[in-house]
């Protein structure tokens, strides 16, 4: 991407800039370099599987916790990267887009587990008490 620090550096004639400068804060420097839409584009993807992650974190905590603790890694691992963020730039990318790459596999990982658990959840046939405590007036409560 193309940095407008150089033209914009150079205007101002305090000092004159040879190379490119790149600010020592990610989130800034994806809104000089991409403008609000492309920052907010950017922050809307880390943000969303942030939030998926949570999700299947909540839906799995008392029903596997290998599961819990596999989208609690991922979700610590993104929020933790996004702390350092706020002092380093995005010069080693490529382990940012493999973080996320692998947290979105994680999530292919754990949205299957959790269309299985709905499914045996739904196919299970309802027991008697269950039945009576959803139904007050059933024969079973009578005493």
């Amino acid at each position: 991407s193309k940095f407008y620090v150089l033209p914009y550096g150079n205007a101002v004639g305090t000092k004159y800039l040879r190379g490119a400068r790149r600010a020592h804060n990610m989130y800034l420097e994806q809104a000089a370099n991409t403008g609000l839409l492309g920052f907010f584009a950017f922050m809307a993807i880390v943000l969303f599987i942030l939030w998926r992650l949570w999700r299947a974190r909540q839906f799995f905590r008392w029903r596997s916790t290998a599961l819990a603790n596999l989208a609690t890694a991922f979700g610590l691992s993104l929020v933790c990267y996004l702390g350092t963020a706020l002092f380093l730039h995005l010069s080693y990318q490529r382990y940012y887009w493999f973080l996320l790459a692998l947290a979105g596999a994680a999530l292919q990982i754990l949205n299957k587990a959790m269309e299985r658990e709905q499914n045996l959840a739904a196919a299970q046939p309802e027991t008697p008490a269950v039945a009576a405590a959803e139904n007050p007036e059933s024969p079973i409560n009578e005493v």
